[in-house]
């Protein structure tokens, strides 16, 4: 009688420790499967994000072709009156028209 229970106690020990380790496991693959969900998520934004594909590359411009874009940039801000002067004259910082 005694070894029959000793039996079951064990029987019943590596039963726990199987469901333990089963339950270990399904936690395991639930946090993977929360992961990938993420992952999935993340890229699906950064797909359906327009400014992140990558743009095929734009053919270098004509060097002239280039200047007249230059050119009418800065016509435009001229006469929107946004031109940038890094060279102010002297009377600017001074006060003194020269």
């Amino acid at each position: 009688m005694r070894d029959d229970n000793n039996r079951l106690l064990d029987q019943i020990d590596d039963l726990i420790k199987e469901v333990s380790s089963l339950k270990e496991a399904l936690l395991q693959k639930g946090e993977s499967l929360g992961k990938q969900q993420r992952l999935t998520k993340g890229i699906a934004k950064l797909v359906s994000n327009t400014s992140e594909q990558q743009q095929p590359p734009q053919p270098a411009l004509p060097e002239e072709e280039r200047q007249k874009r230059e050119a009418e940039k800065a016509d435009k801000h001229e006469a929107a009156g946004t031109m940038i002067s890094y060279h102010k004259p002297v009377a600017f910082f001074t006060g003194v028209q020269t």
